[in-house]
């Protein structure tokens, strides 16, 4: 199979016009060569002042029938070992998908342009458009922005042996039945890494959740309140990428540019399934609420439509949530369900990096542990009438001596300097063996008593 010639060179001033080049051709015209050019790679062609195709090579694919990529002409599709669709990632801006090992946004611009009438530099360009990059400054990017969480590591292999399989944190990659997705599911490790909550200012204190938001937010057995404030507030930045197979040929360029494939999320639609996980308690009484804030990449995040109102599916209708979720695989994997051979192919050629991204941003603002609480209460000292039994209350006969009515707030903590982390304490605690349980203390961080008369 022929792939699409993409070897594109770039320079500015163009001393020359270019040429139109006709995807599939198998020998391209070979133009006259301009002086001083870089080389780039890209799935797709790239047009305008500084960005000429001038010359083209045949490529393989990373995805069946999808443009080409750096790969050998005979590679018509990357596949796992069990011969699904394979992972890769989406490059930055106009650069090449590829097996990249997540590239983290470092805050980067381009192209500064002098504003003489307020004398100060102006960065009308981002970084991703592929102009001379410029140097980063401290403002454009903080620690949680670089590497939100450990997420990121979810673009690195899986295995020596385990050919286009990386670390799998998404319930939706590139292929369906993918092993990082089965027990003990790759989404654990993340439980060994911490971020703390550091904007917009230092709030994590160590060994500390304050900051973060607890992903059950159903109130056991209180299952009437509702309480999804917090959850939907985590939500509302949140953008799913999904990028339409039908897009291939303009996605990094042309049309392409000109269409959103960030989708804010339907938070009703997404926290039906946790509701439904809810719902399980009492039945199960080991189950019905999240262990880990590691749960999280078990959940789809369910699109709306792309802010200009549309949504470019492959024909596909906006998901619904409904048990078994059948409706928001079809919407990833096509409807023969594997994003590979079906005429509807659903959002196959999004990386596994985008795919990723928007649990790696969720994931360091959850928890399931909270460890500040706020203690309603109503006290009463009782006096009972001699002689009468001491299990019946009696309001004829026994007293309400006094009321103490009013709420405290409870912090749960872990003091770093605890003698028993010491390896010579008689009651020492091994972190790496033992559970951090015994070390929490309490304190009342503030109390406060209601008098309504």
């Amino acid at each position: 199979m022929t792939g699409n010639y993409v070897v594109t060179y770039f320079a500015n001033n163009w001393p020359w016009g270019g040429y139109t080049v006709v995807p599939g051709a198998e020998t391209p015209p070979t133009p006259p060569t301009p002086p001083t050019l870089r080389l780039v790679q890209a799935p797709n062609l790239t047009t305008g002042p500084n960005q000429q195709p001038i010359k083209q090579s045949a490529f393989g694919r990373l995805v069946k029938d999808a443009q080409g990529a750096d790969l050998l002409p005979s590679v018509t599709g990357v596949f796992r070992n069990d011969g699904q669709p394979g992972d890769f990632d989406t490059g930055l801006g106009i650069w090449p998908d590829g097996a990249f090992s997540g590239k983290t946004d470092d805050g980067l611009v381009a192209v500064p342009a002098y504003d003489n009438y307020h004398g100060t530099w102006a960065y009308t360009q981002p970084y991703v458009g592929g102009g001379n990059e410029d140097v980063p400054h401290d403002s454009f990017f903080s620690p949680n922005r670089q590497v939100s969480s450990a997420v990121v590591f979810g673009s690195l292999p899986a295995g020596r042996s385990k050919h286009w399989e990386t670390l799998c944190f998404s319930p939706n990659p590139a292929g369906t039945n993918h092993p990082g997705n089965v027990a003990p599911k790759d989404s654990l490790l993340l439980d060994l890494f911490h971020m703390p909550i550091v904007e917009p200012y230092a709030i994590s204190e160590p060994l500390s959740t304050a900051g973060k938001v607890n992903m059950n937010y159903g109130i056991a057995p209180f299952n009437w309140i509702q309480r999804s404030t917090a959850v939907r507030a985590a939500l509302q930045s949140t953008r799913v990428t999904a990028i339409p197979f039908s897009q291939i040929a303009v996605y990094k360029s042309g049309p392409g540019a000109n269409i959103n494939y960030r989708l804010q999320v339907d938070r009703d639609e997404t926290l039906k399934a946790s509701d439904a996980l809810f719902a399980e308690f009492p039945a199960k009484l080991n189950g019905g609420f999240y262990k880990s804030a590691a749960q999280i990449c078990d959940r789809f995040l369910y699109p709306k439509t792309y802010f200009d109102g549309t949504l470019v599916n492959e024909g596909l209708p906006i998901p619904k949530w409904a048990a078994g979720e059948t409706a928001i695989r079809t919407f990833w994997y096509g409807t023969g369900g594997n994003g590979k051979t079906n005429a509807v192919r659903g959002h196959s050629i999004t990386g596994d990096n985008l795919r990723e991204q928007p649990y790696g941003a969720l994931y360091p603002r959850l928890t399931t542990k909270s460890n500040t609480y706020t203690v309603h209460m109503r006290v009463q000292t009782l006096r009972k009438k001699p002689g009468s039994k001491h299990e019946v209350w009696d309001e004829a006969k026994d007293q309400v001596t006094s009321e103490y009515r009013g709420s405290s707030t409870i912090e749960r903590y872990i003091d770093p300097h605890d003698p028993r982390f010491d390896d010579k304490h008689p009651d020492y605690i091994d972190v790496d063996k033992q559970s951090l349980e015994p070390a929490y203390r309490f304190r009342v961080v503030n109390s406060k008593r209601f008098q309504p008369y």
